[in-house]
């Protein structure tokens, strides 16, 4: 195992890999990125109508034949939402942390949207503290290959490029 853990994560799902090492460098090609887990959170990628019991018409209405115009109100739905979305970060960045004592590794690479980066940020400031490396990359890779995803953070220079076996002439 190399000493890199990578993290893809949106509002909705996080993936966790692990750099391999071939086994036998004269017939693999390597290093493997190798999924280890994934965790889903479906609320993440919901319209409010399906998360919340009732509508929000955005505004108060007059009865009728009331004068006046209605009055706005905020039902505190943005920060509901803002909540759950720290909750899941701070799930994604424990999981992060118990998988890295296990490997051991010393890089934690996170790609992320911009969003889920700015809630990630201060969890992974106390991840800073205890001597692992973290590497920030603003993209959104939860749904792709393991392969695009490795090729995708080779080619910013994040993760060890993938190296073909050392038999091939």
């Amino acid at each position: 195992m190399l000493n890199y853990y990578v993290v893809v994560a949106n509002a909705s799902s996080a993936r966790y890999f692990y750099l391999k090492e071939r086994e036998i460098p004269e017939e693999e090609s390597g290093p493997r990125l190798m999924e280890e887990e994934k965790i889903h959170y479906p609320e993440g990628e919901l319209p409010d109508r399906e998360v919340f019991s009732t509508p929000k018409s955005g505004r108060h209405r007059q009865p009728l034949g009331g004068s006046g115009a209605g009055h706005g109100y905020d039902d505190h739905r943005q920060e509901h939402r803002r909540e759950w979305e720290k909750s899941f970060a701070e799930r994604v960045a424990n999981k992060a942390v118990e998988n890295i004592q296990k490997t051991g590794a010393g890089k934690l690479v996170v790609a992320s949207d911009s969003r889920m980066r700015g809630i990630f940020r201060p969890i992974l400031a106390n991840i800073k503290k205890r001597g692992i490396e973290i590497i920030e990359h603003d993209a959104d890779l939860v749904n792709q290959s393991t392969e695009s995803i490795h090729q995708h953070l080779a080619r910013q220079k994040l993760v060890p490029a993938k190296k073909p076996p050392l038999g091939r002439g």
